[in-house]
């Protein structure tokens, strides 16, 4: 588990010094922290409740960006779930004052699930959708869905958490 944490670590940093190197040097970069809160339900395990979690990330534009987030989920039934993922994102924005937009997200996840069977981990996908609103330049709000997939999954559909979140960002 500790190695698996490691890989993911090494992968997000190495993730970053990449897309880092092949951004637009003139153009504005924007580094960016933040939490959010929502409503969990696991596939297949059959936990659900409220869920947290928080986030940094880099963005070249107001556009395209890299996240590394951590969620904890509900612990229900003896089960216990969180998750450390790594996605590029992309925003289309309905104005060109850049305030509202549609965002897509896609990466990668390392998740935990202990107290079900023996337990399991290790890395698997994650994708989500949502709205976010630049309130001013430094403070966003984000309406989120996003789906990850449980580490060592044979049955993706019977086997992935599912949130919702509300979430708020502070852009330095």
């Amino acid at each position: 588990m500790k190695s698996s944490i490691k890989q993911l670590t090494l992968a997000a940093v190495l993730s970053l010094a990449a897309a880092s190197a092949m951004a637009d040097m003139n153009a504005a970069t924007d580094t960016y922290v933040g939490g959010d809160l929502g409503r969990a339900n696991a596939t297949g395990i059959g936990n659900s409740g409220t869920a947290f979690g928080a986030f940094v990330g880099q963005e070249w534009n107001r556009s395209f960006g890299v996240e590394l987030g951590y969620n904890h989920f509900p612990s229900a039934n003896g089960v216990s779930i969180y998750s450390v993922s790594v996605t590029g994102f992309d925003t289309l924005y309905f104005d060109n004052a850049k305030t509202i937009g549609a965002v897509g997200e896609l990466g990668g996840n390392y998740s935990n699930v202990s107290g079900y069977g023996t337990g399991v981990s290790g890395v698997a996908f994650s994708f989500g959708a949502g709205l976010r609103y630049n309130l001013d330049k430094n403070v966003e709000g984000r309406l989120m869905y996003v789906r990850n997939d449980l580490a060592n999954n044979t049955y993706y559909s019977q086997n992935a958490e599912n949130l919702i979140t509300l979430g708020v960002a502070y852009h330095f």
